[in-house]
């Protein structure tokens, strides 16, 4: 994963993410390669608009239920918890930003 700005991978553990949300985030974007080519070979681009739908609809449930920045800031100890969801979240930024990229569409730089 890259960790904000600086182009640099950061390292964290996705043994880590336990919770089901998590689970079902990472999931959906394990799909994301296959929808592409789903897209391409049936000529289908509203595969990748309904995968946009899906993707962010499950992270903002993701997002509800799970405390991304305060899961590791308050227990000694949950740092790589922290890491963990925050790599998912920024993973989900960039296959959003592709998925919408696809489409034709310009991914704001802030929500």
């Amino acid at each position: 994963m890259r960790g904000g700005n600086s182009g640099r991978t950061s390292k964290f553990d996705a043994k880590r993410l336990t919770h089901e949300k998590e689970k079902l985030l990472l999931r959906k974007l394990m799909e994301f390669p296959q929808t592409v080519r789903n897209a391409a070979r049936y000529l289908k681009p509203n595969y990748i608009a309904s995968y946009a739908h899906e993707l962010a609809t499950t992270f903002n449930d993701f997002y509800e239920s799970v405390p991304v920045l305060k899961g590791g800031s308050v227990h000694k100890g949950h740092e790589p918890i922290r890491a963990a969801r925050l790599a998912l979240v920024r993973a989900t930024t960039i296959t959003l930003r592709n998925t919408l990229g696809l489409l034709g569409i310009e991914a704001p730089k802030k929500m």
